[in-house]
């Protein structure tokens, strides 16, 4: 911070990202770096991370990091569909849910391509999905909200769940 800049780089503004999000980037980052193509075209990429970031231009980047943990998210939220269905009726009422959301418009152009999206809705889902289970609801939910913040105005609601039922 002494130079003006955040550790991670200047990437856009007005992000309100949890730590826990920049936490679960940075090993997949670390495996997998995203790549640009070299100017010169000639096929070859070239690892982006805070010091040319700039230089390659968000536009050439392929953020392979960020794609694969929101594909991670984004299997964890279509499972967390499919185990609510099923406690509420059956395994097919879980893949037809878990179908309305993948085939969904939205999901599809918007909420696949940032994770801070599907990651958040995800812990929520899973929350909603293992409530049978109150530690791992509650750390699941406070996970969403550590996140990003949304998550946390639904904890009021968990502690009321939880406390009436003793």
């Amino acid at each position: 911070w002494r130079h003006g800049k955040f550790p991670y780089g200047q990437i856009g503004g007005g992000a309100t990202y949890g730590p826990l999000l920049y936490a679960i980037h940075a090993p997949v980052a670390h495996v997998l770096p995203p790549t640009a193509a070299r100017e010169d075209q000639r096929g070859e990429r070239v690892v982006v991370d805070r010091h040319n970031f700039e230089q390659v231009g968000y536009q050439n980047c392929d953020f392979l990091p960020a794609k694969v943990v929101v594909l991670v998210f984004d299997l964890a939220l279509l499972v967390g569909l499919v185990l609510i269905g099923q406690r509420l009726h059956s395994l097919g009422a879980g893949l037809v849910f878990a179908l309305g959301y993948a085939v969904n418009g939205l999901t599809i152009e918007r909420d696949l391509l940032f994770v801070s999206h599907v990651a958040p809705a995800a812990c929520v889902v899973l929350a909603v999905a293992l409530e049978r289970y109150p530690i791992v609801s509650g750390l699941l939910l406070g996970g969403g909200a550590a996140m990003l913040f949304w998550p946390a105005f639904l904890i009021p609601l968990w502690l009321g769940y939880f406390g009436s039922r003793g």
